[in-house]
């Protein structure tokens, strides 16, 4: 029987949403689920009243081995930690507004979730049993402050990523789109400020499996392997300077 590619079993800790009304905490709930809703549909797993709540407003997911924050093409946006965000990792102390009304994020240690991971193109979540500690595998896009080191220096690398080289530290960033953006904006794929411009470049996954690189806009400073180049075809290694940020490709290959 033929089987599709198989999920990462995560390690988190069960978060708090915390409902923030003028400076202090005035209710809780418990982020118990890989997906988690909220909005004004009384199905939600956060009921939030007043008109400028959709009725699917946004929700928590679980990608690459933590929460992501996601806006549901609601009317009046979301935000996060004061800037308007459409789908970003959230991390604990961030808050979120949401219409009027402010919730605090909140991770602690002390639960493992039971979850295999959210991937990019689906919904569905399914519960398993947990291996023990030292047979988990991990992933992750991004540094993760509650993530010993020793954890981020063995993550499962088996999909095609970026390793951030510079600015340190080192942080392999998943390139999950048929077309993935590189640049400064919030929206963008592969964000990273040092790149210094809000749309710099395109890494394209090709229907063969091969990906190539190209600069968004003329004027883009855009090298591979220290030639300028304007677009071409990306192989295992390569080194991508695109402004004062620097990356390797990976195709994901464990290595030996």
């Amino acid at each position: 029987m033929k089987r599709g590619p198989q999920p990462s079993i995560i390690i988190g800790f069960v978060p708090q949403l915390h409902i923030i009304e003028f400076g202090r905490r005035t209710a809780s709930h418990s982020v118990d689920k890989p997906i988690f809703y909220i909005g004004r549909d009384p199905n939600s797993d956060l009921l939030l009243a007043g008109e400028d709540i959709s009725r699917r407003h946004c929700r928590l997911i679980i990608r690459e081995g933590c929460y992501h924050i996601e806006d549901l093409q609601s009317s009046h946006g979301l935000w996060l930690n004061g800037l308007r965000v459409y789908s970003e990792p959230i991390e604990s102390g961030a808050r979120i507004q949401v219409g009027p009304h402010t919730l605090l994020f909140e991770q602690e240690a002390g639960e493992v979730l039971p979850w295999f991971d959210i991937g990019p193109d689906t919904d569905v979540a399914i519960k398993a049993d947990l291996p023990t500690l030292p047979e988990m595998s991990l992933t992750s896009s991004f540094s993760r402050p509650d993530m010993p080191r020793q954890r981020m220096q063995n993550l499962a690398r088996t999909s095609p990523h970026l390793m951030r080289r510079k600015p340190k530290p080192a942080v392999p960033i998943a390139l999950k789109h048929s077309l993935n953006i590189v640049g400064a904006a919030d929206h963008c794929h592969v964000r990273e400020s040092s790149v210094e411009h809000p749309e710099a470049a395109e890494i394209q996954r090709h229907s063969d499996g091969s990906f190539s690189i190209s600069r968004s806009a003329r004027g883009i400073e855009l090298s591979l392997n220290g030639k300028p180049i304007s677009e071409s075809a990306l192989v295992d290694g390569d080194l991508i300077e695109v402004g004062r940020a620097h990356f390797v490709f990976r195709t994901g290959a464990r290595e030996a």
